[in-house]
């Protein structure tokens, strides 16, 4: 199953469902179905967030997203109760263990922004900087005959397009 199926199939069983379920979940008294989508997507949130650095690594992989979808379906079945097994053994008590300096670098949050921009600032700058050399030194190898020939490689001459010029006579 490739990804142009895949994808939209990921997103109605992992976000527009639990989405559903969720609003149906905050308009009901009971607050136990609340507790659920909400680990649900205390759970998402820190897969999502570590997506962005693997996806790319791992996406490719034969049967990734077929794995993905059961994962939704995992995490948000009642029987296996996914979400709230990760959410207790890894969530929970990550998030118990930093919530301070989680709390305290959340107090601020418009110096979290200004410094998320910086750095991603200096990532651009960077980048650009190693375009220019690279270039340079492209540059300078084609200049002294180092670089890459694109051209196609030439065949030793064998005289006009008809053939030979002289032909040895037997």
């Amino acid at each position: 199953m490739g990804a142009v199926i895949s994808r939209p199939i990921c997103a109605l069983i992992g976000l527009l469902y639990p989405a559903y379920r969720s609003w149906k979940a905050l308009n009901t008294p009971d607050h136990e179905d609340d507790k659920r989508w909400l680990t649900y997507w205390t759970v998402v949130a820190g897969v999502n967030a570590a997506e962005v650095f693997t996806d790319s690594l791992i996406s490719w992989f034969p049967l990734y997203w077929p794995a993905k979808i059961g994962f939704y379906i995992w995490l948000q079945a009642p029987m296996t109760e996914g979400a709230m097994h990760l959410y207790n053994k890894f969530v929970h008590p990550t998030l118990k263990q930093h919530e301070d300096e989680i709390d305290k670098a959340l107090q601020n949050p418009t110096k979290i922004a200004m410094d998320i921009a910086s750095h991603a600032g200096k990532l651009a700058e960077q980048g650009v900087a190693v375009a220019k050399a690279v270039d340079a030194l492209q540059a300078a190898a084609a200049m002294s005959g180092h670089g890459k020939n694109t051209s196609p490689p030439s065949s030793p001459s064998l005289g006009p397009a008809s053939g030979p010029s002289h032909v040895a006579s037997v």
